[in-house]
């Protein structure tokens, strides 16, 4: 196909790069795949004297739904949240029968491929929780 511009004629791609425009390629898939998808288990301890396991999964959106059984007093329970592609963000604790104790957390992924971190109590409950989990 051919253009006329001011009474030459152009090849179609050439007129179209002077006037600005521009093929656009494919975009990527938004938004990109969380570097912590998978599942994970591991240890966790608080600064209430707390510790056990966790056990969850990180979908490639940065949900996360997984149980956690604290040692120290013998209760199971679920965990729901979101973790951004920086590994911030936030979780809720639900203890039965009625406790629910949200988080906010700061996670990376270190050098050995574990998720580390800490997690931050708030609302009625104020304690730390650090944790490290390894990829299943």
């Amino acid at each position: 196909m051919f253009f006329r511009i001011r009474s030459i004629v152009v090849p179609a791609a050439l007129a179209a790069a002077v006037c600005g425009i521009v093929a656009a390629a494919p975009l990527a898939a938004y938004p990109p795949s969380s570097p912590f998808a998978g599942s994970w288990a591991g240890t966790f301890t608080t600064s209430a004297g707390g510790f056990g396991t966790l056990t969850y999964d990180i979908s490639a959106t940065g949900v996360l739904n997984g149980t956690v059984v604290n040692l120290a007093n013998g209760v199971t329970g679920t965990l729901t949240g979101h973790i951004n592609n920086n590994g911030f963000g936030h979780l809720v604790l639900l203890n039965p029968p009625d406790v629910t104790i949200p988080y906010l957390v700061s996670a990376t992924i270190d050098d050995d491929g574990n998720l580390v971190g800490t997690a931050r109590a708030h609302g009625t409950a104020n304690f730390d929780v650090e944790f490290e989990l390894q990829r299943q």
